[in-house]
């Protein structure tokens, strides 16, 4: 039975039959993403958020918006702010007057969810198809990518906010590629130095991201008794500027919802109730080291979930740092907590192949000891 299943799925032709069905599969995930996404504005007017920081980029030159930040805005990270006023002037000056506003302005961060869950998947399928072989589990790594897109797709707060007109959309899916960069190629420098700076540059946020993976992959370094001055080095090149960008713009912004003793205290009361609720991303951080480190050829992937697990433990300092800004808590702040699901299936879809090996390993040792036996 185990040489006829090695027989059916280590094929030539039925390892391209399963590409040629991935690729079916994530393009129609990714049509319906687009369908429900466009659906989604159509129905909802934009409202004042959305109305204000369109004013706001009106108001402001590009070079303003780059060197200032947008003004009176939460977070000043212009980012996201560039490409709205972008799609205003190509507006103005095109046939698209057509398209309604409340759907013409949301094709931002529509874009940017579809193209980067697209480009990550399609990247991964490259990746295990150029490592797949004579591997028996292709077909399951190929479905460990298809759970991965319609996890980041469709996860209620990722599609909600992908058809409004705000920064989240474009920062959840920068910290996306950022993490499923890693995974990929943990060594590279300017892949993953350019999409911190984007992400810097997209939410305040980011610093608290930013600063987590950079000390996930130096405690990785010390426990794997690597040469940690080197890491060191290493990680303070690769976001020692994003990090430097995201202070930029985040000492310019001042809120004052704080300014109460009993705002503060309820901001306080429902971040704990929130941050309560979303145990599992300690539980899928803790699993997802562990199957990363176990791994032969991915282990440095576990400085993702390192992260992860890092955002979570330390949020209640980060909150307490912008309830003291002044800021107000929101779950939408929070918003990249729900990555962990999609994460999960892509990490897992890299190291099906090394744990298949060690139990087909283990099996093969325990048949040849069975054999060995007298009757």
């Amino acid at each position: 039975m185990r040489a006829l299943f090695l027989s059916v799925f280590t094929g030539v032709v039925m390892k391209k039959a399963i590409t040629v069905l991935g690729v079916i599969v994530f393009t129609g995930i990714a049509v319906l993403f687009l369908f429900m996404a466009v659906k989604k504005s159509f129905v909802k007017d934009l409202w004042l958020d959305e109305m204000t920081g369109l004013g706001k980029t009106q108001v402001q030159s590009f070079s303003s918006l780059l060197l200032s930040g947008v003004i009176s805005q939460g977070s000043r990270a212009p980012l996201d702010y560039i490409f709205i006023k972008t799609f205003d002037q190509m507006r103005k000056s095109s046939l698209l007057r057509w398209i309604p506003e409340n759907v013409y302005y949301r094709l931002n961060p529509i874009f940017w969810n579809f193209v980067s869950g697209l480009f990550v998947i399609f990247l991964y399928l490259r990746r295990i198809y150029s490592e797949a072989g004579k591997n028996p589990v292709y077909f399951f790594q190929v479905l460990c990518l298809s759970a991965a897109l319609i996890l980041y797709y469709f996860w209620p707060s990722n599609i909600y906010f992908s058809a409004e007109m705000r920064p989240y959309a474009l920062w959840n899916s920068l910290w996306f590629s950022l993490a499923a960069l890693v995974f990929l190629f943990p060594e590279s420098f300017w892949g993953a130095f350019f999409l911190a700076l984007f992400l810097a540059m997209t939410s305040s946020g980011a610093l608290f991201q930013l600063l987590m993976l950079a000390l996930s992959f130096v405690l990785f370094s010390f426990l794997k008794r690597k040469d940690s001055k080197r890491a060191l080095i290493g990680v303070i090149k690769k976001f020692a500027l994003p990090v430097l960008v995201t202070l930029f713009y985040s000492i310019r912004s001042k809120m004052g919802y704080c300014d109460r003793p009993e705002a503060y205290q309820g901001y306080v009361t429902a971040f704990f109730t929130f941050w309560e609720s979303q145990w599992f991303v300690s539980i899928f951080s803790v699993a997802g080291i562990v199957l990363m480190v176990f791994s032969a050829r991915y282990p440095t992937g576990s400085v993702v979930f390192g992260a992860m697990l890092l955002l979570y433990i330390f949020s209640p300092l980060a909150n307490y740092v912008m309830l003291r800004s002044g800021f107000f808590f929101d779950g939408r702040q929070y918003l990249y907590y729900h990555l962990i699901f999609p994460l999960f299936f892509l990490g897992l879809s890299l190291v099906l192949p090394d744990y298949w090996e060690k139990i087909g390993g283990r099996f093969s040792c325990f048949s040849a000891k069975r054999s060995l036996l007298p009757y």
